[in-house]
């Protein structure tokens, strides 16, 4: 139980913990990992995520960096915008791309993080 005075020590994963998690798990919990780590979203956001949260967003300066601009707890009244790394846009990418090679069909509802059958 939380006693008032008492002060929070939790501390944020340092970029060597964070890459060597990176190099064990497999791209879903990669995505789960860097929306993390590059957005500050809290983990109960994450299961309210769907494809229409999503947005590619362009930027250009000497090479064109893609990103996501995302809407976190959507409808609600905490509502709010963040964006993610041109890396876990990447991640994203790649984990949507291989649930659609295994035949599943993404639209704006479905979530970003499939449940594990």
């Amino acid at each position: 139980m939380w006693e008032q005075g008492q002060k929070n020590t939790d501390i944020g994963y340092n970029t060597n913990q964070i890459r060597r998690l990176l190099e064990v798990c497999d791209d879903r919990i990669k995505v789960m990992v860097l929306l993390f780590a590059s957005t500050g979203m809290r983990l109960g956001a994450l299961p309210t995520l769907k494809m229409r949260n999503f947005r590619s967003v362009n930027i250009e300066n000497d090479k064109q960096i893609k990103l996501y601009q995302i809407t976190i707890y959507e409808g609600e009244p905490e509502e709010y915008i963040t964006f993610c790394t041109p890396e876990c846009s990447a991640a994203i990418d790649s984990y949507l791309s291989y649930r659609e090679r295994s035949d599943e069909k993404i639209v704006p509802n479905t979530p970003l993080i499939r449940a594990i059958r």
